[in-house]
């Protein structure tokens, strides 16, 4: 497939984007191209991101005009210790507990939820699509924009209030998160046209781009910086419940699991607000308060 005009292009050997994941398996990947219409309704525009469990596309919304963000799960996406249940029906779960009733609790503006979902059919099986409201850059990515980067006293206060709320609401509901970090917190977006701009600079200015044998891989563009409330993501690793509930098990990232986890004890909801306070002083200090040890 030939690539625009003075679009810089990786050469087929060298690792490019997730290509570079440890556990990148390509055939895992649906093989997304830019200006593909999913579910006869959502056009991709760009890419925004990559994990070890999906790519993230700018859409338009031809029903509506509007941009979302899509998620393209690959094959094999299972959240360890919850029975083996795939993150995307997790995500599902969390999402329905939540949008199915009228929910007046203020913390609900500080949760992503889908707003649709359906799956396709890719080269080697189903992929699971999850739509979201757009949002803009994660916290980790703020502060590394920032002097020292460490946020100013009086937005980490702000921020602790708003994802506070937003915790709230999940334990109120029965859901433990369990994977709280920096990276997993995302800014709101105010003015929407930034993804207008987004669109319209990757259509005139492409990202760098990789033409494989079976899939053209698509260089990221940057999130915006955005000046909206910050939002909770991610939720393929939660645990679904009732409020108190107990559980067991290996859950958080190394550097953010809390001592009950650590010492094998049964753990409930409270393993979050560990979470956040490690989470505060990332965000304040800079550096992590504690290093995970290596072999």
């Amino acid at each position: 497939m030939a690539s625009p005009a003075g679009v810089r292009c990786f050469h087929r050997g060298e690792p490019f984007e997730e290509e570079e994941l440890p556990s990148y398996r390509a055939e895992n990947f649906y093989p997304v191209q830019i200006g593909h219409v999913f579910n006869s309704r959502y056009r991709v525009v760009a890419k925004l991101g990559f994990g070890a469990g999906s790519t993230v596309w700018l859409c338009r919304d031809q029903e509506t005009n509007s941009h979302v963000a899509l998620k393209l799960c690959t094959l094999e996406q299972r959240s360890p210790g919850f029975g083996a249940l795939p993150q995307a029906e997790i995500e599902k779960a969390v999402s329905a507990l939540f949008n199915s009733a009228q929910v007046e609790h203020p913390g609900i503006r500080n949760l992503r939820l889908l707003s649709d979902h359906f799956t396709v059919k890719g080269p080697r099986g189903m992929h699971q699509c999850l739509v979201y409201p757009p949002l803009g850059t994660t916290l980790t990515e703020l502060r590394n924009l920032l002097p020292g980067r460490s946020l100013p006293k009086l937005l980490l206060q702000h921020t602790l209030l708003l994802v506070s709320l937003g915790l709230d609401l999940l334990h109120h509901g029965g859901v433990v998160h369990t994977d709280l970090s920096p990276n997993n917190v995302l800014l709101g977006v105010q003015d929407m046209s930034v993804f207008a701009q987004m669109e319209q600079a990757e259509a005139e200015r492409p990202m760098a781009r990789k033409a494989a044998p079976d899939r053209t891989i698509y260089g990221s563009r940057p999130l915006p910086v955005t000046t909206g409330c910050p939002v909770i993501c991610d939720f393929g690793a939660a645990r679904i419940g009732q409020p108190g509930q107990k559980y067991r098990g290996d859950v958080m990232p190394d550097c953010y699991r809390a001592p009950e986890v650590i010492l094998d004890m049964e753990w409930d909801q409270k393993i979050d607000v560990w979470c956040v306070g490690l989470m505060l002083w990332d965000l304040f200090q800079g550096s992590r308060l504690f290093y995970a040890l290596k072999d």
